[in-house]
């Protein structure tokens, strides 16, 4: 056989054998009007040196309600955000401008963006979370390791872990994490953060549960 056809059919079998991916990650942040998440909040705030604990719990909606005015590439999206107890009437706390690209999955809250999520998702992927805004780097990963701490993990069949902070010292605990849920979006997260001096602590620890999603 000559030479030239037999390299022409390595080239072609190896091509075969490259799989394309089947997602690139878009349905971990699912966008359309009327979309509607509403969380239970709960959260500790503690200190030992005037040995006081608080703790609180509300619930916070999220509801999709239209296509923001705004010339990009991607449609962008207005999300009213709304607050409740047990004994109360939903509240309507503010307006967020949310999104996603070809590239991120974007928050913004009081004008400040936030990546959450970086496509494609992929194990190890490293980025600046305030990549958009004036912020310090703040470095997010997806990682495999510390998901027993999102008790909703099994809940969905498809999910990925993103660590935005697992910092901890002789003086402060910084850990941060968000769980998201294939074709639902934001399922869990977590955020502490504790001072620590001469023994003692000051700070809170703060957890959202999805409790329901419609669309």
């Amino acid at each position: 056989m000559n030479i030239k056809y037999i390299f022409l059919f390595v080239i072609i079998s190896s091509c075969r054998e490259v799989e394309e991916p089947t997602s690139i990650g878009y349905d971990y942040f699912p966008l359309a009007i009327d979309n509607e998440w509403i969380y239970k909040v709960d959260s500790i705030h503690f200190d030992d040196f005037t040995q006081q604990v608080d703790t609180y719990s509300y619930w916070r909606k999220e509801v999709i309600t239209s296509i923001a005015d705004i010339t990009s590439e991607t449609d962008r999206y207005y999300v009213d955000v709304l607050f409740r107890t047990d004994s109360t009437n939903w509240q309507y706390v503010q307006t967020m401008l949310v999104y996603k690209n070809d590239i991120r999955a974007v928050r913004s809250v009081n004008n400040q963006p936030i990546v959450h999520l970086l496509f494609p998702v992929k194990a190890r992927v490293f980025w600046d979370g305030n990549q958009l805004n004036n912020l310090p780097e703040d470095r997010f990963r997806y990682i495999d390791t510390h998901k027993s701490k999102a008790t909703l993990l099994d809940s969905f069949a498809n999910t990925v872990f993103v660590q935005q902070a697992f910092d901890t010292s002789i003086i402060e605990d910084d850990i941060r994490w968000e769980l998201f849920a294939e074709n639902v979006g934001l399922a869990e997260r977590q955020i502490v953060s504790i001072e620590k001096q001469q023994g003692k602590r000051k700070g809170f620890d703060l957890r959202w549960t999805l409790n329901s999603f419609t669309k």
